[in-house]
């Protein structure tokens, strides 16, 4: 898990920055692209409009060679010469002439009330008027207008120049040359963008090929004769060739990228080992110490922290490994402590028993016994009483702290318990003001266990309740049906159990409270015992597969619990808020099973 942790943190900053690389140079090629083809298209716009007034400045000086030659004007000159077909096809064939020594495409030639005499062009000559044409009419006004305009059903750039004759307006000549396919490609040639010429939304000229794909374009009105129809000029420039180029630049990136990922992965990948295999190592110590298996073996030679971490594993681990067994031989010597004691005191208490019993039952018939031995015959049976009771705690002890073959495990419900104990239970009371509430279990379930075992058990947590209950309170042992289980409940109105204590009181010998509270007299509150109740209780749970816990009571308090029934035989204390986990009031709780 660690190693995946290190690994993932060494990769993916990796591959966070190489997408964002490739994520930034795509965009910022991008834009720099279109910046590009932008400026591109603009130069394109300034080429196209200076192409055309330099054309249009040729045009204009072309008209005026020819207007002012007098061959040209000579027949315009001649006043009251009848416009028959004589002057027409004169007018014609000096026409030709200067048409075919310009070279242009639109050569007209209108008289000065706007009748057209001469054109030299298609469409096919017509007898018409041209006086509504703006640029005639500025013409003959004396002007020079030139321009773009729709004229002859093609766009055309043209002048139109005054015949003069003196300052007599004779006629008006009309000079141009198409906006066609062919200067669209001259332009496209010149700036690498394609041209189109529109009039009306309509393309009348372009250099752009069917189907080539296209993305950037912008559009301008082209300088138009005045009062004349707008046309514009759209100048597009093809994208296919920056968009292969930016593909082939972020696929490069990305392989890129790519071989730096594989070879950041294989590098984290290194370096995680070397990191993770100490790590690992001590877990494996750990698990395996824990486990208590002999045959550890832990070496880290890093030469670095882990090294030293090893180290000290080894060495605290040696000192554990020490440790435990001097614990092991000391409980041992307890074992055959109590083991011995609880021999040599049974057959001695035995003797003073049968002793006081036999003083007892003949003081009556003894004259003259001294009234002090009558005064201390009770607590001279009392403390043969509390002497017996030790001798009996001391040996069951030993006998639970064996491997539990003496342990009976025959069918037990209980109510039978109940039954069996309820009186002894309240015995305990004597002089104590307190309500012992016993509901008498409703369920016949069994469970397999000792009954006598069971019902020291269940007794020692209603003396332990009674002891640390003040008068007035109250003390309940019930039984409850759960899962396949059956836990008997020991709770109390007491001074309950601090969370210090807990996890200490199923300790042997262990006592709450200072020494000079220990007593031997009655269920006093607040008194101490020998410390052996809880851990006999715990014992004899633990030979019956079951569990037993304490936790905090709602109001105040502390419950026991044991739990009994289920197939679990391991012996395990837990710390968890509840028997499965968790803990619905939020009450400390203390598990041993």
């Amino acid at each position: 898990m660690l190693g995946r942790k290190i690994l993932g943190v060494a990769i993916l900053p990796a591959l966070f920055m190489t997408a964002a690389a490739i994520l930034i140079t795509f965009v910022q090629v991008r834009e720099q692209l279109d910046q590009r083809t932008d400026e591109q298209l603009q130069t394109a716009r300034r080429v196209l409009l200076d192409h055309l007034n330099a054309r249009g400045e040729d045009l204009k000086t072309k008209a005026r060679v020819v207007a002012r030659d007098p061959k040209f004007f000579a027949m315009l000159a001649q006043p009251g010469i009848a416009r028959d077909e004589t002057f027409r096809a004169t007018m014609q064939q000096v026409s030709e002439e200067f048409h075919h020594a310009l070279g242009s495409d639109l050569f007209e030639v209108t008289a000065s009330d706007g009748e057209l005499l001469v054109r030299c062009c298609a469409p096919p000559f017509e007898r018409t008027s041209l006086i509504e044409s703006p640029d005639i009419r500025a013409a003959i006004r004396g002007e020079n207008p030139t321009g773009i305009q729709w004229t002859n059903g093609a766009l055309y750039e043209t002048v139109a120049l005054p015949i003069l004759v003196g300052q007599r307006v004779v006629g008006v000549l009309r000079h141009g040359e198409l906006l066609d396919d062919a200067l669209a490609a001259r332009i496209r040639d010149i700036t690498n963008c394609d041209v189109t010429f529109l009039s009306d939304g309509n393309a009348i000229a372009s250099s752009r090929s069917e189907g080539e794909p296209l993305r950037n374009a912008i559009e301008s009105e082209l300088p138009r004769v005045a009062g004349a129809e707008p046309a514009l000029v759209r100048l597009e420039k093809s994208t296919s060739a920056d968009r292969a180029f930016v593909t082939r630049l972020t696929t490069r990136i990305g392989l890129a990228g790519i071989l730096m990922f594989v070879v950041t992965f294989f590098f984290a990948r290194w370096i995680t080992r070397r990191v993770t295999n100490p790590i690992d190592q001590l877990v494996e110590a750990a698990r395996r110490l824990e486990a208590n298996e002999e045959d550890l073996k832990l070496r880290i030679d890093t030469g670095d922290e882990l090294g030293y971490l090893g180290d000290r594993f080894v060495q605290m681990r040696r000192a554990l490994h020490e440790q435990i067994e001097t614990l092991r031989e000391l409980e041992q010597m307890k074992s055959r402590f109590i083991t011995l004691a609880s021999h040599e005191l049974r057959t001695p208490a035995t003797i003073i028993q049968g002793t006081v019993d036999l003083i007892q039952a003949s003081m009556d018939d003894v004259r003259n016994l001294h009234p002090t031995m009558r005064e201390l015959m009770p607590s001279l049976e009392k403390g043969v009483s509390r002497l017996q009771r030790v001798v009996g705690v001391v040996t069951m002890m030993a006998v639970l702290d064996s491997d539990g073959s003496d342990v009976r495990h025959e069918p037990v419900t209980a109510r039978e318990l109940f039954e069996r104990f309820e009186s002894d239970w309240r015995d305990y009371l004597g002089k104590r003001e307190l309500n012992l509430h016993i509901e008498p279990p409703r369920s016949e379930r069994s469970f397999p266990g000792d009954l006598t075992l069971l019902g020291e058990a269940v007794t020692t947590l209603v003396r332990n309740a009674i002891r640390y209950t003040p008068d007035g309170g109250h003390v309940t042992v019930r039984a409850e049906d759960g899962d396949a289980v059956t836990r008997l409940v020991v709770e109390d109105s007491g001074i309950g159990i601090p969370d210090a204590e807990r996890i200490r009181i199923f300790e042997s010998f262990y006592e709450r409270g200072a020494i000079e509270h220990h007593s031997s007299g009655e269920e006093e509150f607040g008194s101490s015992g020998l410390g052996m109740g809880l851990a006999i209780a715990r014992r004899i749970v633990q030979h019956h597969g079951g569990r037993i816990w304490s936790e905090d009571r709602e109001g105040g308090g502390t419950r026991f619990q044991i739990e009994l029934g289920s197939e679990r035989a391991d012996t395990r204390i837990d710390t968890d808020d509840s028997p499965d986990g968790t803990d619905s009031d939020g009450s400390h709780q203390l598990m041993i099973g």
